[in-house]
């Protein structure tokens, strides 16, 4: 239903939270997690007959304050928020039409919005245009993190305040990192072509 996550994901971007679905009361708002809270909320989940991912847990338990998140919406927009909770924190509200679709999640100090891949460097849309993706992903390449980080920090900094990051020297073991998806598939339809062009492709 296109209409009613969009509208969920607006609201979460109004209210400036972000979590993972898995909804049951198991602790109060704003619980902090835990290797045991986590324990707990997986046994509970698992009780009532359900299958939770464990990766998507211990993804959570990983997050702490000032850690950078990162997310694109239905509607194509990019958001990059600064974690402003301790942690990972136990965000379900029974009967709420938000929070109540929602189990571990956190806030953020504000989301700062992208409109298109255009807006964004390369590398990081190119994490995006995977065919699958886990409810929760590790930004783990340095430069990687380093661009978010800099696209949170420089989006309203004056000159005196930008986040430099080195720029990527481009050679043949890495040059594809600097393309988008798009320019990828040219790519590789240029290589089909020039090795198999007389074979009719």
């Amino acid at each position: 239903n296109y209409e009613f996550v969009s509208t969920l994901q607006q609201t979460c971007i109004e209210a400036k939270i972000f979590g993972m679905g898995w909804d049951m009361p198991c602790f109060e708002y704003g619980t902090l997690i835990s290797d045991e809270n986590a324990a707990i909320y997986i046994e509970k989940y698992k009780k009532q007959g359900g299958s939770v991912s464990e990766d998507a847990v211990n993804g959570y338990k990983a997050i702490r304050k000032g850690d950078y998140v990162i997310t694109r919406l239905k509607n194509s927009h990019y958001y990059v928020g600064r974690v402003s909770s301790e942690g990972a924190m136990y965000i379900y509200k029974e009967n709420d039409p938000v929070y109540g679709r929602f189990s571990w999640g956190g806030t953020v100090d504000k989301w700062i919005e992208f409109a298109n891949d255009g807006e964004l460097p390369s590398e990081i849309a190119g994490r995006f245009s995977q065919r699958l993706h886990s409810t929760i992903q590790r930004i783990a390449p340095y430069r990687q993190r380093l661009l978010v980080i800099s696209m949170y920090e420089n989006f309203e900094a004056d000159e005196n305040r930008r986040f430099e990051i080195p720029r990527l020297k481009i050679g043949v073991n890495n040059f594809v990192r600097s393309l988008n998806y798009m320019e990828l598939e040219d790519l590789v339809a240029l290589y089909i072509s020039n090795k198999h062009g007389s074979e009719g492709y």
